[in-house]
């Protein structure tokens, strides 16, 4: 049995991942690092930017001020902070560049975490808000390189069915994964019994390495 919950984007990269891939992804789990937690909140400064930007209703100039701010601090000798800044910084003005133009009525953070094959995965949606009197739930992605399709689906079928086991019944489209850098938005599907088999078929596949490692 594994004792630690898996964050539902590692899932994503499991599930995505090639061999080598996947068994570093649970290695993190296993023998965690503090280079492993430093990686988890890396976009942490662009996320945190863009949830206040719709929370409190801030105008397009104020997000903008707020990557040139990073981008004074990434003045610095160490190459690794440098280069978080400036991709933090960077994603700041793709967000303003593609979704500028609107806000979201930010809501209640939610967690949905939920169990198969003894694997926890905790689905962490980064916005919870509302779209035609509907809950969304809305994962953010900062990646520079564009996200797999297996990745795409992963995070989509892992949101849907962590909402549907914590809350009930939910509409696919409600669940919404958002490509920020190059301003893509993917919607889910319907949650289907074939969706949730190949969910706990990855789950088992996770408990059989671990075991391994």
């Amino acid at each position: 049995m594994i004792m630690k919950p898996i964050a539902m984007k590692s899932f994503a990269d499991f599930v995505a991942g090639t061999e080598a891939t996947r068994m570093r992804v649970l290695r993190q789990y296993k023998y965690p690092s503090e280079e492993g937690l430093a990686m988890s909140r890396y976009y942490h400064p662009a996320k945190s930017t863009i949830i206040e930007f719709n929370r409190d209703n801030r105008d397009i100039d104020w997000a903008l001020d707020q990557a040139a701010e990073l981008e004074k601090k990434a003045l610095t000798p160490s190459k690794s902070l440098r280069n978080k800044l400036v991709l933090n910084s960077k994603a700041i003005r793709n967000y303003v560049q593609y979704f500028g133009d609107q806000h979201f009525n930010i809501l209640k953070d939610e967690k949905f975490p939920f169990s198969l094959n003894e694997v926890k995965i905790n689905v962490t949606p980064d916005i919870h808000t509302t779209h035609k009197e509907q809950d969304w739930y809305i994962k953010l992605y900062f990646g520079a390189k564009r996200p797999k399709y297996e990745f795409v689906r992963a995070i989509l079928n892992c949101m849907a069915y962590g909402v549907s086991v914590n809350r009930g019944k939910i509409a696919g489209e409600s669940i919404v994964f958002v490509d920020v850098v190059r301003g893509n938005i993917s919607l889910g599907v319907k949650l289907t019994d074939e969706i949730i088999e190949e969910l706990a078929q990855h789950c088992a596949d996770i408990s059989d390495l671990w075991q391994a490692l």
